[in-house]
């Protein structure tokens, strides 16, 4: 895979950390109204494993913070979701002297399907999530033999699509394990794909959730 020269000599300035802040603070002090309607939110935080699909390096080498906040509305035989956050993706080799890492802040829907509704046989705790995903490139960096520079050269925003299953680990946590694909290139033929293994954590809970 071929990659350019950093196109802005790691001068790069990015303000979008301030913007999520301001966000997930804005969030926070809504809950209450949220509360009040019957919604569910709270914090998510956990981990990526990602590679860029198309390129010459296969294996999900590259590892990643995750974390955000998200609302969740339920009904008879699906909740309905929100994410807000970061996540860090990109591809890197098995032996770590090579890695691109792209920074993105995630938007995702996700409708979580409740199996037992519809089969008795089905646990209850399990949910299966599908849904989509547009995030928003916030710094991308390439890593060679250890010297690190900021780079441009893939695409600011990225479409995506999502499935998974989530487990209930109590009455106010669960776990999330999701894959990402890019529905449209990054850049060429070049696609992100990711999977997401997140802890859920409720601040509060509806009466049914």
């Amino acid at each position: 895979m071929n990659f350019s020269l950093p196109k802005n000599n790691g001068n790069v300035e990015t303000h979008h950390g301030a913007s999520l802040l301001v966000t997930i603070a804005f969030f926070l002090g809504f809950i209450p109204q949220l509360q009040a309607q019957n919604f569910s939110g709270g914090l998510y935080g956990g981990f990526t494993t990602s590679q860029i699909d198309g390129d010459e390096r296969a294996g999900f080498h590259c590892i990643g913070p995750a974390a955000g906040i998200f609302v969740t509305y339920p009904c008879s035989f699906v909740n309905h979701s929100f994410e807000l956050g970061f996540a860090q993706k990109g591809a890197a080799d098995s032996v770590k002297n090579y890695k691109i890492a792209l920074g993105y802040v995630d938007a995702t829907y996700l409708l979580q399907i409740k199996p037992h509704t519809f089969l008795a046989s089905f646990p209850e705790i399990v949910k299966l999530d599908v849904g989509a995903m547009l995030s928003a490139k916030v710094y991308e960096t390439f890593d060679f033999d250890g010297v690190s520079n900021q780079t441009d050269d893939f695409s600011r925003l990225d479409m995506q699509a999502c499935a998974g299953v989530s487990v209930d680990l109590g009455k106010q946590l669960d776990f999330a394990a999701r894959c990402s694909y890019s529905l449209i290139p990054i850049e060429q033929r070049y696609h992100n794909l990711a999977l997401y293994f997140l802890l859920r954590w409720n601040f509060f809970t509806p009466k049914e959730y």
